[in-house]
């Protein structure tokens, strides 16, 4: 997949957990005008689809942070691997399927302790804070990562990007946990380009090239400038991208190619009722299991493994087909991906860089 495409096309907003104002103003001419030219405020983020959906997963969110505080703090190595996490509701797919997708793989000692929350009390930062006492004002606070931390006994880290984000909110967190395990290695999330339900008049194969243009001309260079370029830099082959965004563009491809015969539509909105996102056209939607391609990425990145490989295993709910392209789609996101570090260069399911790492997975 090309992502490095340039279009004029409007009706279609940026990746808001990682996009803010200031941010966007610095994107191409044509990524601000897909940006900014949209439809009423019926369709926009603020609409009750989106207040009810984002509501509904902050409440989710909170109850499993709430709920993580009285689990074990650390755990022995086995075969599979032992990850923090925190997040927004766009990580929140990836952290509830890939227990699973790990399980299936064989992975039986994998664990998960996860800090997560809504919107900006999701952020990197806002969970540094929070940790350490200093909440939002509707969240509680709550010490569920930095008890674990000096443990030692953690392999992963992961966060979701979001607007605002500095290096500095991804290095606290890198600089403590490299204290206790200098093992460890990090993730970072990025976003999908997302609809306006007034997209909906717009020729479908014109939609796709807006969606796929937002998502190469704004929100990659975006993470590059605003965290990956200090990051890597200042820790080398330690911090890398979790390219759920590039795999929803690789569906969104196969949508409106016509390969997603399951599908009735991009966004569940007027009588759609399976689609690639929600009834608020921002998050995934739950009904068409399409949640799972984030999941899927996360085991690719963090496994190290095409989820093609996995024998024996189909998400409930999904088609059979629709499920081999989102892990077909979540492995070349993340093998020609310039952030993820990762390469499959004979096409084996299994990462050129395998055989060097020292993740437990790849024993």
């Amino acid at each position: 997949m090309n992502l490095r495409f340039n279009s004029g096309i409007v009706r279609v907003i940026g990746f808001f957990c990682c996009l803010q104002p200031g941010h966007a103003a610095q994107a191409s001419d044509a990524a601000r005008s897909t940006a900014a030219a949209t439809a009423s405020s019926e369709t926009a983020p603020g609409n009750k689809a989106f207040k009810r959906v984002t509501e509904e997963m902050d409440k989710a969110m909170q109850a499993d942070s709430a709920a993580t505080q009285s689990a074990p703090l650390s755990f022995p190595k086995g075969n599979g691997l032992r990850i923090l996490m925190t997040g927004h509701s766009w990580v929140a797919p990836g952290k509830i399927t890939l227990p699973d997708i790990a399980k299936a793989a064989g992975y039986t000692d994998h664990v998960q302790r996860a800090h997560t929350s809504g919107g900006a009390k999701g952020s990197a930062n806002s969970i540094w804070l929070n940790e350490h006492g200093q909440p939002e004002p509707t969240n509680a606070s709550r010490a569920i990562l930095l008890p674990a931390i000096p443990t030692g006994q953690w392999d992963v880290m992961t966060w979701g990007a979001y607007t605002g984000d500095t290096p500095l909110h991804y290095s606290q967190w890198i600089d403590l946990c490299l204290k206790y395990n200098p093992a460890m290695v990090f993730y970072v999330q990025d976003g999908w380009p997302t609809p306006r339900l007034g997209a909906k008049d717009t020729p479908p194969n014109r939609m796709f090239e807006a969606l796929r243009a937002m998502y190469a001309d704004t929100i990659m260079p975006m993470l590059e400038r605003s965290i990956f370029g200090d990051l890597t830099r200042s820790y080398p082959g330690k911090v890398h991208l979790i390219p759920a965004g590039a795999a929803v563009v690789e569906m969104l491809r196969h949508y409106y190619a016509g390969e997603l015969p399951g599908f009735d539509c991009m966004a569940e909105v007027n009588g759609g009722k399976r689609g690639i996102f929600s009834p608020d056209s921002f998050h995934l939607s739950k009904t068409s299991g399409i949640g799972w391609i984030v999941g899927y990425c996360y085991y690719g990145m963090l496994y190290k493994k095409s989820p093609e490989l996995i024998a024996d295993f189909l998400p409930k709910g999904v088609d059979r087909n629709e499920d081999t392209l989102m892990r077909r789609a979540a492995w070349h996101a993340i093998t020609h991906h310039p952030l993820t570090g990762l390469t499959d260069k004979n096409g084996n399911g299994l990462a050129d860089q395998i055989e060097t790492d020292a993740a437990p997975a790849n024993r």
